[in-house]
């Protein structure tokens, strides 16, 4: 009698997980794309800059940001919380 009701189990969860397959295929994939060059800024203060001077790629890292923000060496090498805060969109 428990091996019925596990064959019982394992159909029904073969069933469940195909449809649930089908639905999944059946709706269509919306990619967006972040790979593009992003506005980008350096500020002392917690809020969000008036205007973005610099532009960085995406996927990139901050060196790539043009033109070059202040204090880069700190902000890579020394202090982190002497380099202010990075803003981007």
């Amino acid at each position: 009698m428990f091996i019925v009701r596990l064959l019982c189990a394992g159909l029904l969860l073969c069933l469940f997980t195909a449809r649930s397959l089908q639905a999944r295929e059946a709706a269509p994939r919306l990619v967006v794309s972040l790979n593009v060059e992003w506005d980008f800024e350096q500020t002392d203060s917690a809020y969000p800059p008036g205007k973005f001077t610099h532009k960085i790629p995406a996927p990139g890292l901050i060196d790539l940001a043009r033109p070059r923000i202040e204090e880069y060496d700190e902000l890579i090498m020394g202090d982190p919380d002497r380099a202010g805060l990075i803003w981007d969109r």
